[in-house]
Formats: C-alpha cells, structure tokens, sequence
C-alpha cells in the first residue's frame, strides 16, 4: 500500500491546458477521432492518432477535492528522506541515554571504590589524600614540562620527592640530625628556621603575586610600611605593634576601587604536629584568622585599607582568601592579554605551585651547615670551642 502510494505520488500525469470537457463531448471527440482515422490515409496523421494525451479528470466524476488534498498531505508526511532522520533520531536519542547511563553507574562505582580505599588508609594518609584535593595542590603534577616557562624540575629525584612529600612516605637518603641539633625528618624540614630556607618559602609567593599584579595595577608594592599608629587602640594582643611594620603586599584598587589593599602571605606545614588534631578546612582557616588578627584591624583602622591574607599549605594547596583574589587577578590578566580566563587561570596556579614546590624542596635537601656528616659537624663545633677557648685564654 506503501508502495502504490509512493508511485502515485512520483508518476503524475501531464496536464494540457484548455477548458475540461465532459461526457458528451469526450464522446463526440472520441467517435470524431475514429471517422477522422477511417477516412485518412496519411501516414503521418496515423503516427499523431497513434499517441493518445492522457485525459485529465473530471471534476463532476465523483470524487472529493478534500480527499485528494489529504492523499497529498499524506504522500508529503511519508517522506522516506524524513522518516530516515527521524529513525536516526529516535536512534541517537536512545544511545545519548545509555551512553548517560554508563556514565552514572561508572561514577558510582568509581565513588565507592574511592572511599573504600579512603577507609582503609591511616589518619596521615587520609589527611594527604584530602590536601592533595586542594585548589592548586596538583598543579605541579598536571602541568605540561615545559622548561621555557619554568615548569619542569632539573633533577629527577625532586620529582620523586615531592611525590613523597605529597603523600607523606619514606624519603631516602635524609640526614640522621639536623644542623640545629634534633633528628632530622620530613616534618622537622618544613619547620625548621636554621639556614633561612623557612624564610625563602615565604618569599617566594609573594614576590611571584607581586610581578604577576604590577602588570595590570599600576601602584603595586612589596613590603609596604604601614602607618605607625598614633593613639589608636588595637583589640588583639598578637595584633603588630611595632613602628616599623611591614606588609607583604599592596596593590591600589585591587578590589575594583581607589582603595589600598593589602596582602599578608603565611605557608604553613600541614603535618605539623599542632595540626594534628584538625581538619583541613580547619587547619587554613586558622592560618587566616591569625593574619587577621595580626594585621586586618590595624590596617583598616589606621591605613583605611583592606587586608586579605594569602594562605598556603608547603603541599601547594590554597585558602579561601587566595583563591579569590587568584580569581581576580586571572580576570584582569585576561582581559588585558585577550586570553581565555581558563587558560590565564591555570598558569596563574601552575606558578604558585611550582613556586611552592621549589621552595619545599630546598627546605628538603637544603644544606643548613657547610658540612652535611653529623661527624664533621660534631667535629667542627668541638674544635671551634676549644679555638674559642684558647682565643679567650690569651687575655
């Protein structure tokens, strides 16, 4: 039935013009015709009453206008062409939805798989687990090394220790005893202030934010002064005092006004025993109260100023309060540069990572004595004392 229809709808009949004719006279012509081909002997009128013109139909022979109108719609809703993409619709369709389905039973599996293994692990591999999780925190891992941009280490056993590092496991070849005098250890090399390298760990962000702000803020600043105070009372015993404070950072109308804003840096070590017994989230959120507490309300009192403290973990992860102001500094990056915010926004956090990383390393491997035996150590403090003594003896 398909089919005829089809045929129908491809095979149509020529239509002649001029006024229909009816019954009557269809059998007028048709019985003039036969005399006319009786009578004639011309070869060539035979060849034209050899081809019969078909007859267009009647419209007094019965049949509904309405009805050939719908037979019409019906052909041109039958498409074949059209009924083929609905099928590869329906088909597509039908897939999207498995392939949906898949997915969510992939992640579901996924999911309980991961927290099985998190279960099973102890209290410090959990807490590497949930820091490795951090916002920059596996930057340095994910980043392409490249050497032209800064992004790869020298040595393969910085990359092997900082896999260590992340996930607090045996590092090899570590000195038995700082040059301070305690054991040496992971934990005891990320704390320890001998040599200055704690010190450089600071200093490293915080020069980077600086560079990286100076390009699209006019009035940028390292180590500010602030104000010295003149009367006004601070509610905080830790808060800075001195006459001759400093700041880390400030930056004219970073937050979109004409106000100063500054910027206080504080990297901390996550597997430090005082941290021992806090989370996470409870672990960077001290480390920001106590910079507010320091300098937030002194630097808004005094400098008519806003304070934002800038909080990293030695692992790479970054607080609240950085991730924002990260955030606004990739927009005005990218607006200036005409980059995607994505991609600005990624090497903003490749370069803080890589920058902690680097310095955490140092505070590693870094050597705080010019001799790294505990022998020749022993051995040069025994005999600078006995050269003391016999420098003192002479008087």
């Amino acid at each position: 039935m398909e089919l005829s229809q089809s045929l129908r709808a491809l095979i149509k009949p020529p239509t002649i013009e001029g006024p229909p004719l009816n019954d009557q006279g269809r059998d007028q012509q048709g019985s003039g015709s036969d005399d006319e081909s009786q009578n004639s002997n011309n070869p060539e009128d035979s060849k034209v009453e050899d081809t019969k013109l078909p007859i267009p139909n009647n419209p007094n022979d019965g049949t509904d206008p309405d009805e050939n109108k719908k037979s019409e719609l019906s052909r041109d809703e039958e498409d074949p062409d059209k009924s083929q993409d609905d099928k590869i619709l329906a088909i597509w369709e039908e897939h999207k939805e498995v392939r949906a389905a898949i997915k969510s039973q992939r992640r579901i599996r996924q999911k309980t798989e991961a927290e099985r293994i998190y279960q099973s692990l102890t209290a410090t591999q959990k807490r590497a687990m949930e820091l490795a999780q951090r916002k920059g925190a596996s930057s340095v891992y994910t980043t392409l090394p490249l050497t032209k941009y800064g992004f790869s280490f020298a040595r393969k056993r910085d990359f092997r220790d900082l896999i260590r590092m992340r996930y607090k496991l045996h590092i090899p070849d570590l000195p038995v005893e700082c040059a301070c005098g305690e054991s040496y250890s992971l934990d005891h090399s990320q704390t320890c202030r001998m040599g200055g390298f704690i010190a450089l760990r600071h200093d490293e962000p915080k020069n980077l934010f600086g560079r990286l702000a100076s390009r699209v803020f006019r009035d940028v600043e390292i180590e500010p002064n602030l104000d010295p105070l003149s009367g006004e009372e601070l509610d905080y015993k830790s808060a800075n005092r001195r006459p001759d404070a400093r700041s880390d950072v400030r930056v004219r109308g970073f937050w979109g006004n004409r106000q100063d804003a500054f910027f206080e840096f504080r990297v901390f070590n996550p597997f430090a025993s005082s941290y021992a017994s806090k989370s996470v989230d409870a672990m960077f959120s001290s480390a920001s109260q106590a910079r507010k507490r320091e300098y937030a309300q002194r630097i808004n009192r005094v400098n008519n100023a806003s304070f934002t403290p800038m909080i990293l973990a030695s692992t790479g992860g970054t607080g609240n309060e950085m991730s924002m102001a990260l955030k606004v500094l990739a927009e005005k990056l990218a607006e200036k540069t005409d980059e995607a915010y994505s991609q600005v926004m990624g090497d903003i956090r490749a370069r803080f990572s890589y920058a902690i990383a680097r310095s955490s390393l140092v505070c590693l491997r870094g050597s705080r004595s010019l001799w790294t035996n505990t022998d020749l150590i022993k051995e040069h403090n025994n005999s600078s004392s006995r050269l003391l003594m016999a420098e003192t003896s002479r008087y």
